[in-house]
């Protein structure tokens, strides 16, 4: 395996951080990549910023900072083209300690999906497809809040901007020369509204994400639903994770029991005690509130609406997305899901359907409307003889 070390310069303080940012600026392209620490917090925290300007790699060691504003400078600056690899939570950590979007972006991720490298291919890999070099990847669960960071951990983080530059050179290239740059810059920018809309259940929903929720009765999930509220605020307030608040378990086991002492509390079998004892007047006070909820407003559980779709419909659709996949050599999850594949057979012919992922864009083009006229009749599939999946118009 070749190793690169020694290839970075590690950010610890104010001052270095000032002329790392003064020796970038001006730079075209900058790659990104984070290491954080989310299992223990509500908000992820960002432990190591890993930023390459295509000859140098900066490694800044962000607790060690006391000023961050230079970095949310540098990477806030809309002249300035942001590589990264499989973003979303990158980009969620950056706005949340940086106060900036990070945009204009390319995730290569994205761009290798349309290219043929797979659906979701991990940077390691790409790395060895495109530049043959072999990356490690033993530290991608390490511990990046312990210090001081080890020498094996930072060439780890900085193996993950190095190569950046020359993926985005392979992978833009691709992109131009297969006529693709415009299907790149649709998904960015349906991939950038996603992420940075809100991802957050508002209160009606929040009970939702409860383990469990659909086995309790109407009433139950009222009070469920106030409990969970309460969690969410009390995890986000004090930025702890919402099990270590109160678990799953527990506030199933209260909505169901409804304890109104601590004693009948101590009793809950699936319930962390200490947790429930150290709440527990305020899990008392939003299982009241749950409890004066007038029946119109409880929560209601989904209905499962039984579609009959007739038998082999799916199937045939999904021969011909994996026909035009191949061809376009893109992977077929990459056009569709199979259930997203289920909502267009079901919905073709409703108002609405042109809503339907499929019907957008570059996806609309290579096999969305194939699949809408197969279904109403315009189009019939047949072998050629090379064995071949073929259309023929229908008059």
């Amino acid at each position: 395996m070749q190793k690169t070390q020694h290839h970075w310069q590690y950010i610890q303080d104010d001052a270095a951080l000032k002329a790392a940012c003064e020796a970038m600026a001006g730079a075209p392209r900058l790659a990104v990549d984070t290491e954080f620490i989310g299992e223990t917090y509500y908000y992820a925290r960002l432990e190591l910023l890993q930023i390459c300007d295509g000859r140098n790699v900066f490694l800044i060691d962000a607790p060690m900072i006391r000023d961050l504003k230079p970095i949310a400078a540098l990477l806030g600056n809309s002249s300035t083209l942001k590589l990264f690899h499989a973003s979303s939570q990158d980009l969620v950590i950056l706005e949340r300690a940086l106060g900036i979007d990070c945009t204009p972006l390319f995730d290569t991720q994205i761009a290798a999906s349309l290219l043929g490298y797979g659906a979701q291919i991990s940077l390691a890999n790409l790395v060895r497809e495109i530049t043959g070099i072999d990356v490690s990847s033993r530290h991608t669960t390490s511990d990046w809040s312990h210090r001081p960071l080890t020498e094996e951990q930072l060439d780890y983080a900085a193996n993950d901007v190095l190569h950046l530059h020359a993926i985005h050179d392979k992978l833009a290239g691709e992109l131009a020369a297969r006529g693709r740059t415009p299907w790149m810059e649709g998904e960015m920018r349906d991939f950038i509204a996603h992420v940075f809309s809100a991802d957050e259940k508002g209160d009606d929903e929040i009970h939702r994400r409860v383990k469990d929720w659909m086995s309790l009765s109407g009433r139950e999930l009222a009070i469920l639903r106030e409990l969970a509220i309460w969690r969410e605020n009390m995890a986000r307030e004090q930025n702890l994770p919402r099990r270590s608040v109160v678990t799953d378990e527990g506030l199933v086991e209260m909505a169901r029991f409804q304890p109104d002492t601590k004693e009948k509390a101590q009793k809950l079998r699936r319930a962390n005690a200490g947790q429930i004892m150290r709440h527990f007047a305020a899990l008392r006070d939003a299982i009241q509130r749950g409890r004066n909820v007038p029946k119109e407003n409880w929560p209601r559980k989904p209905i499962a609406q039984k579609t009959e779709i007739p038998e082999g419909l799916v199937e045939l659709a999904l021969a011909l997305l994996r026909t035009e996949a191949r061809r376009q050599d893109v992977a077929p999850m990459v056009l569709a899901t199979t259930s997203e594949l289920e909502q267009v057979v079901i919905r073709h012919r409703e108002p609405n359907a042109e809503e339907l992922p499929l019907l957008h864009g570059w996806r609309r083009d290579i096999v969305g409307r194939k699949i809408f006229d197969l279904l109403d009749g315009r189009i019939a599939l047949y072998l050629d003889a090379d064995g071949e999946l073929r259309t023929h118009e229908l008059k």
